[in-house]
């Protein structure tokens, strides 16, 4: 009798050990539940010996890619970063609201972005000129005045343009862009003015020519030289280009 409860005893004993043994997690195994702990608690948290890829900021620039037809540009409100084509890119003056509500951006990045081929500015009459496209259309504004030339037209603004630190012009976005044939839109959520370059027209066009001069030339409109087939009972017809 005394052996048996000595056994059951000793049994007892044995299976409480291992009830508790089994219990105790291994060095391994408590420091890969501590890692899974910690990173449960902070999501931010990386491995040592895990790599991040980033990318890069903006760099800054003194010019912008010209923006090609069909594409934009967008500027943001108290950003130095601009989208020209798809691309970030960094200027050291901030687009800002000025207080007739105009988008004002800074006159170089805003230029060379819509295809200036020259800029100027005289410091004694503060005349703001620039050349745009193989036509060469001059747009020409004044600090602090309310006109802007246009070729030989002139445009009444309802804000001018101005200079601010450190020394930079501003010319108001939606004047210069629409006097190019550009379209303007602006994104009051997000503070974002987005200047589109049309694109290439696809259409035909149909012109009239009229009967041919002494040399055999048709006149399309009676300008341009052209050709093609003539009604023989008319002497007229319409060309396609």
């Amino acid at each position: 009798m005394f052996n048996y409860k000595f056994k059951l005893i000793s049994f007892a004993i044995l299976l409480v050990f291992l009830i508790v043994v089994s219990g105790i997690p291994s060095s391994a195994q408590a420091q890969s539940d501590s890692q899974v702990f910690a990173m449960n608690n902070n999501a931010s948290s990386i491995p040592t010996n895990s790599t991040q890829l980033t990318t890069p900021p903006p760099q800054l620039v003194s010019t912008l890619p010209v923006v090609q037809q069909g594409g934009s540009i967008v500027f943001r409100i108290g950003s130095d970063i601009v989208t020209d084509n798809g691309t970030q890119y960094q200027i050291d003056v901030a687009p800002f609201i000025d207080n007739n509500g105009r988008t004002q951006v800074p006159v170089r990045y805003l230029a060379d972005g819509l295809g200036a081929t020259n800029i100027g500015y005289n410091n004694n009459t503060k005349l703001v000129s620039m050349l745009f496209g193989d036509n060469q259309t001059n747009i020409a504004l004044t600090i602090g005045s309310h006109k802007m030339y246009v070729g030989n037209s002139t445009v009444t603004m309802d804000t001018t343009p101005v200079i601010v630190p450190p020394g930079r012009t501003m010319l108001p976005a939606r004047f210069i862009a629409e006097a190019l044939g550009d379209t303007v839109n602006w994104n009051p959520a997000t503070q974002q003015v987005t200047i589109t370059v049309p694109a290439p027209s696809t259409s035909s066009n149909q012109y009239t020519y009229g009967i041919p001069d002494a040399n055999g030339y048709v006149f399309i409109n009676g300008a341009a030289p052209g050709s093609g087939a003539q009604d023989p009972n008319t002497m007229r017809g319409s060309i396609a280009y």
